[in-house]
């Protein structure tokens, strides 16, 4: 008898030790050493994970029918971990890490027409920190501007975002013709791109696109003296 006595000993003290589910920082300690405790009722403490951490954001339905149609014409990502993301962070400088996208829900939510998704981003402490929370680059709760790269088209025509205008009709650009004259093009747009907009239908390699002085222009069919900004001005190709 006394044998068992000790062993369920051993297993009550076993029980008196809290073991956490993950690595992290405990965020608050809510009782204290002598506090009378409840199993299953009372909250000891808050523990948060750091590292790896989560971004969490919402595709549109927009978006989500761009993604699909990449995907279709095999320039966007087979699966959903090939869709790798970056943050900006408050300096203005961009996260020295890359994530990937480790969750995409099956449904659209009915109220805000969007799919809840997130990113997961290493987020280790500078070598020679003082091993505090606030060293981390990424910290929960915050805000960060997220970029995601859902596929890649080497050939892909872009135009500056200053350039495009929006009607009733349509998207259309000025461009410019070879006697200097301005007109409207209907163009059709896709997705962004830094600071363009990949088109799809309109224009053609080599078109003069005014994306400055745009209040400047009166009419369509009005003679301009076009001055060429680097290379902003016209379509090019996208890197990557």
């Amino acid at each position: 008898k006394a044998k068992a006595d000790v062993k369920q000993a051993q297993l009550n003290l076993g029980y008196a030790r809290i073991t956490a589910p993950f690595d992290g920082w405990i965020e608050k300690t809510e009782v204290h050493k002598g506090a009378v405790v409840t199993a299953q009722a009372t909250e000891l403490a808050t523990l948060i994970a750091l590292n790896p951490i989560y971004v969490d954001f919402s595709i549109s339905r927009n978006d989500a029918y761009i993604i699909q149609q990449l995907s279709a014409k095999g320039l966007g990502p087979k699966q959903r971990t090939d869709i790798s993301g970056t943050v900006t962070l408050s300096d203005g400088t961009m996260y020295s890490e890359k994530g990937h996208i480790d969750y995409i829900s099956s449904t659209f939510n009915a109220n805000t027409d969007t799919m809840a998704a997130r990113v997961i981003f290493p987020n280790d402490l500078p070598e020679h920190s003082d091993n505090s929370q606030m060293m981390l680059a990424l910290i929960p709760g915050q805000y960060v501007p997220l970029s995601l790269t859902v596929g890649h088209r080497p050939d892909a025509l872009l135009i500056p975002q200053s350039a495009l205008q929006e009607t009733q009709l349509g998207s259309f650009v000025y461009v410019v013709d070879k006697d200097n004259t301005v007109k409207q093009q209907l163009v059709e747009k896709s997705v962004a791109y830094e600071q363009y907009w990949v088109i799809e239908k309109g224009l053609k390699k080599g078109d003069i696109v005014v994306s400055q002085g745009l209040q400047k222009i009166r009419k369509a069919g009005m003679q301009v003296q076009p001055v060429k900004a680097g290379d902003n001005n016209a379509p090019k190709k996208a890197d990557s």
